[in-house]
């Protein structure tokens, strides 16, 4: 894996470097859970999460922007053949979106008109396609995929960190998609899905997440290890959470190849937000006892702790 490097970690960036980018399209970082009929690796459940976690061990923005990328390629298997080889196929191709609905929809000749405004998208800069969910005058939610031509993009990411990110808000004006454009999750109808997609969604959502979260806080680790003694406890910590993690992955990924669905999910958000709390709390407690040192705006370490500060809100954490 490349280890990335900010020469200013307080400046804004418009999104994660060209080298960088490079790196992920040739390792095919964004494919993990996409089939191999459409360029992607076909990721086991507990491989996929390994690659998100690795990345986010190595540079907190890489690894969010790797985590929610690859995690976008799971709707591969809500499309048809035609619509996911024009989707997915590209070395480049990757979906940026969000989970809100606040768009809105018609209906005509077999196409949708798409119009409204969503925001945090994350990936924004270097998405092909946009996925965003609306409601029709019938007051049903649909969800689409949206050419990136057919997107204003808004740069206006104001948070705190994870500044690479390229979470913009975007805009959508009477955007015109075949039906075909249209998905719904947990719909398998293509012909070269794979277990991941008999998965639900939220499930699969979490693993992502904390895999990512888990990678941005041993980031953080390395970056004060040669500092304070602490960062050791913080490594064990996230290894231990890690670890259990990957060993309900593996069971859950078993029962979807003999079984097609899973029957244990129902504690795993209770236990990823029990060891994201202790996680954070731990943090905190560094920063409060050698805050002084971290405080330092143009640290990698003070930009690593914010990147787990402010990833630490995400609702799927919680």
């Amino acid at each position: 894996m490349m280890m990335t490097t900010k020469t200013n970690p307080v400046q804004k960036t418009t999104g994660l470097s060209r080298e960088t980018l490079e790196y992920i399209y040739k390792n095919k970082l964004f494919k993990l859970f996409i089939p191999e009929k459409y360029n992607g690796l076909a990721c086991t459940l507990p491989d996929g999460l390994e690659y998100i976690f690795e990345t986010g061990q190595r540079d907190g923005d890489l690894g969010w922007c790797v985590n929610l990328g690859a995690g976008a390629g799971y709707f591969s298997g809500f499309f048809n053949d035609e619509a996911a080889s024009q989707i997915f196929t590209d070395d480049k191709g990757v979906i940026a979106g969000s989970g809100m609905e606040n768009g809105s929809y018609g209906f005509n000749s077999g196409q949708y008109l798409i119009s409204g405004k969503w925001d945090k998208c994350t990936g924004a800069a270097h998405a092909t396609y946009f996925t965003v969910n609306a409601v029709g005058i019938n007051g049903k939610s649909k969800s689409f995929a949206i050419p990136r031509h057919m997107v204003n993009i808004k740069p206006n990411w104001d948070l705190f960190a994870l500044k690479d990110t390229s979470s913009f808000s975007i805009d959508i004006d009477k955007a015109v998609v075949d039906a075909s454009f249209s998905f719904e999750i947990g719909r398998v109808i293509n012909p070269y899905a794979y277990p991941i997609h008999n998965m639900d969604f939220m499930l699969f959502a979490r693993y992502c997440m904390a895999a990512a979260y888990y990678g941005l806080v041993d980031c953080f680790a390395d970056k004060i290890s040669n500092k304070f003694a602490v960062a050791s406890e913080l490594k064990e910590n996230v290894a231990i959470a890690w670890h259990q993690l990957l060993a309900s992955a593996v069971r859950h990924w078993q029962q979807l190849e003999v079984q097609q669905e899973i029957h244990d999910q129902d504690d795993l958000q209770q236990k990823i937000a029990f060891s994201a709390k202790k996680l954070f709390d731990q943090c905190m407690d560094i920063f409060y006892k050698h805050g002084i040192h971290l405080a330092d705006e143009r640290s990698e370490a003070h930009y690593a702790l914010k990147n787990v500060m402010l990833a630490s809100q995400h609702g799927l954490l919680k």
